[in-house]
């Protein structure tokens, strides 16, 4: 009976642990900050998710800002709605996009499951048929 006790206690613990990770992932959180990935060009691009639902994505090499908007994470779905900027997918024209997301190592990859904004597509997650990877800035 106790080893029993005990394997439910461990059981717990490992769901637990698990569903805490699912969670971080779920709402959104493991998001915020500043991600960084290099350009060809040698520039570094910028994407910043902030806690109050907004991202800005810089890629110019400049101080300004190219891409603003809202998001949201849904069903482990990252919802993307461009708003201003001068490379802004806006509507009606383009819809919000739809990405899966992975973050390991402190690493984020971006998967279009629906976006047709193809400059948004290519900013994001491939540039040159190369699939992009962001790193998260310390």
């Amino acid at each position: 009976m106790t080893r029993t006790f005990r394997l439910w206690i461990a059981a717990g613990v490992v769901c637990g642990a698990v569903s805490g990770h699912a969670q971080a992932r779920q709402d959104g959180s493991a998001l915020i900050g500043t991600w960084t990935a290099p350009e060809g060009s040698g520039r570094v691009a910028t994407l910043k998710f902030l806690r109050e639902g907004l991202f800005e994505v810089e890629f110019r090499g400049d101080d300004g800002v190219e891409v603003s908007g809202r998001y949201q994470v849904v069903n482990n779905e990252l919802i993307m709605t461009d708003e201003g900027g001068v490379a802004a997918c806006l509507s009606p024209d383009y819809q919000p996009a739809r990405y899966a997301f992975t973050i390991r190592s402190g690493e984020l990859t971006l998967d279009a499951l629906k976006d047709d904004c193809d400059g948004r597509v290519t900013m994001l997650e491939r540039r040159a048929a190369v699939k992009r990877t962001w790193t998260k800035k310390k």
